[in-house]
């Protein structure tokens, strides 16, 4: 029993964990295909922390290993509006 308590704790410490920010709950379908884009993209040990902010209007935020990609509208929008402000 202490083999597969300890075999399980090394196989928990493996998974990396991605954060996704979406603006709206994505559907099963969704899910899916990111969870597979992100398998061949960066592996098989990873987990997705689906966060729904409504404040990004759309588009999405992704966080992984330190790294932080913004693809929403609103990082856009402020954007322009700092441009032209």
């Amino acid at each position: 029993m202490r083999f597969h308590y300890e075999h399980g704790i090394k196989e928990l410490k493996k998974i990396e964990f991605i954060d996704l920010t979406v603006a709206t709950e994505p559907s099963s379908q969704t899910l899916r295909k990111i969870s597979d884009w992100i398998k061949n993209s960066v592996g098989q040990n990873i987990a997705m922390n689906i966060i729904v902010d409504k404040d990004i209007i759309a588009g999405a935020i992704i966080s992984f290993k330190g790294k932080y990609l913004d693809l929403s509208t609103k990082s856009q929008l402020d954007s322009a509006i700092k441009k032209y402000v």
